[in-house]
């Protein structure tokens, strides 16, 4: 899914409309293994895999970072940011 989302310069795919949605679709665009993208929030992979089940919800600096991570990837393209 990644070089797709590369070659159109978006994300063709819905974001979600919770954050669990959100988190899996926004490591499937990038491409991404749970293990690794654990590692960039700084979690455990387990930890990642209930966000995305739904059965927890990040909380306090976890979902602000979570959440940043999201909307800079959805505002990125081709090395320049846009609105």
């Amino acid at each position: 899914m990644a070089k797709v989302v590369e070659f159109l310069g978006y994300n063709p795919l819905p974001t979600g409309a919770t954050i669990a949605e959100q988190l899996v679709a926004h490591r499937k665009a990038r491409g991404l293994t749970q293990k690794i993208f654990a590692r960039e929030l700084g979690i455990d992979p387990s930890t990642l895999a209930k966000w995305e089940r739904g059965e927890r919800e990040p909380k306090g600096r976890f979902r602000k970072h979570a959440l940043s991570t999201i909307a800079t990837f959805q505002n990125y393209k081709g090395g320049a940011f846009f609105s």
